[in-house]
Formats: C-alpha cells, structure tokens, sequence
C-alpha cells in the first residue's frame, strides 16, 4: 500500500514539475504563432496593395499617352487644315 501511495506522489510530483517547464513554453509557443499570423496578415497586405498600386500606374500611363497623344494628333491637324 505505501507503495502506491509513493507511486502516486511521484506522478503528481512528475506532472507538476512537467507543467512547470512546459507551460512557459507552451505560452511562447502561442505568442510566436500570433506573431507570425500577424507578420503574413501584413504580408499579404503590402501584396495587395503594390498590385493595386502597380494597376494605377498601369492606368495612369496610358491615360497620359492617350492624352498626349490626342493632344498631337490635334496640332498636326491644325497645322495640315
């Protein structure tokens, strides 16, 4: 019989010392995820918008050319007529 009890403190004692240690880390564990989930949310944030960046500038080129070249296009016109 005292060696079940002895058997029982040393197991409780185990889990204990068990949590001790691993606890802390387990915590960490949890912080680094979030960190990390955090650090590609941000990621694919800036993706996002240097593609719609690169989308206005697609667009805004090719406004500026159209316009300039309508622009020429109507002072050769003017020149010829």
């Amino acid at each position: 019989m005292e060696s079940l009890y002895n058997e029982r403190i040393f197991i409780e004692t185990f889990v204990t010392v068990f949590a001790e240690h691993f606890t802390p880390l387990l915590e960490q564990i949890g912080k680094l995820e979030e960190a990390l989930y955090n650090i590609q949310f941000e990621q694919h944030w800036l993706e996002a918008q240097t593609d719609r960046q690169a989308i206005g500038n697609y667009f805004r080129f090719n406004f500026m050319f159209i316009l300039l070249f309508t622009v020429s296009l109507n002072t050769i016109f003017m020149f010829i007529s």
